[in-house]
């Protein structure tokens, strides 16, 4: 079984645990791996609409791993007790959603030792929501596939601020571990150009919003400040 390049990542994010949940598993991929790799004993795979778990149980059972991963019908982190899952894994959903999930269970949360979450969009929310509910953003990863570029956090309980907006925006720890390197330099020029367009299109607009103004314009002084050609 072969994943794709953004599957992969989510699954190298997974620290070696009992337990791992894969919350919205879809095709139960990466719990199949995570297990016959050896990366987490067992797995709950869980999804809130049952066609997907029917295909995850499908691919289960092809796989000779019933006794090892349980498929679940249920939201997020609600569909398992405290201390059950060391691990979770919230991916392929918005940043707004995945915040909201973390907070649907605070028993069951603050049990989990490590979150990886994998953002389709508002990054920037997901990574606030985080910080004001006491969680540590420990690494961040890049994923290509394609013409897209994803973007991988590993979190654990912890508190952390960052000291620029526009890390909010790209990641501090993407800049810590990519520096210099080409996948990340398309990645921030490419959020860089977006801030720009969002500016002039408030700038040209007839009513204009001149708190979003002064937000977009302090972005990317913050953003042009860090010494990257942008």
């Amino acid at each position: 079984m072969q994943l794709t390049a953004r599957l992969e990542t989510v699954k190298n994010a997974v620290l070696p645990c009992g337990a791992v949940l894969d919350a919205g598993t879809d095709h139960a991929y990466v719990p199949i791996a995570l297990v016959q790799q050896g990366i987490c004993r067992r797995a709950i795979a869980s999804d809130i609409n049952r066609g997907p778990l029917l295909r995850a149980r499908e691919h289960i059972q092809k796989n000779g791993l019933d006794g090892k991963i349980e498929t679940r019908l249920g939201s997020g982190i609600t569909v398992i007790n405290p201390g059950e899952a060391q691990s979770v894994i919230l991916a392929g959903m918005g940043g707004v959603l995945i915040a909201q999930l973390l907070e649907e269970d605070k028993a069951v949360s603050a049990s989990v030792k490590q979150f990886v979450l994998q953002p389709m969009n508002a990054p920037e929310y997901l990574r606030h929501s985080l910080h004001k509910n006491h969680f540590c953003i420990t690494e961040e990863y890049l994923a290509e596939e394609g013409d897209k570029l994803y973007v991988i956090l590993s979190v654990e309980h912890g508190e952390e601020r960052y000291e620029k907006e526009c890390y909010y925006h790209i990641g501090k720890r993407l800049f810590q571990r990519y520096g210099e390197q080409e996948i990340f330099l398309r990645y921030l020029k490419k959020k860089t150009n977006a801030f720009r367009k969002m500016l002039s299109g408030q700038q040209k607009a007839l009513l204009q919003d001149e708190k979003r103004i002064a937000y977009l314009e302090n972005l990317l002084r913050e953003l042009e400040g860090l010494g990257y050609d942008l």
